[in-house]
């Protein structure tokens, strides 16, 4: 749960990314991504938290298979914004050696429309 702390603290330089990192957050609003590299993931990042600068996210609940070198984590989550929930969602990630490789997240689009129109 450490990268969901470092997230959390909004410290996107500290988080364990693969510099070819694949990332997909999926929806039709406007904070949907497919990146492609590190860099790209965390200049969204750093978006995201200058629109959001108190956003937070609550693990809900954390499923980790594999060994080090081809581990799944899938991930229940809410995200939190000033103390109220904003979102919900779910995200599946690919680690190699403790480097995320590829990240999709499952957020409730219906909830982000509202909240960040496209």
């Amino acid at each position: 749960m450490a990268g969901w702390d470092r997230l959390s603290a909004h410290d996107v330089d500290a988080l364990p990314l693969a510099d070819d990192v694949r990332f997909r957050f999926e929806g039709d609003h406007g904070l949907a991504l497919g990146a492609h590299s590190a860099q790209e993931l965390r200049d969204w990042m750093r978006g995201l938290f200058e629109r959001f600068p108190r956003l937070r996210v609550e693990v809900e609940l954390m499923v980790i298979e594999g060994p080090p070198w081809a581990m799944w984590v899938a991930t229940r989550y809410a995200v939190v914004h000033d103390g109220n929930a904003i979102y919900r969602g779910a995200q599946f990630t690919r680690v190699r050696w403790g480097q995320i490789v590829e990240e999709r997240i499952l957020p409730d689009t219906q909830a982000l429309a509202h909240l960040v129109p496209g």
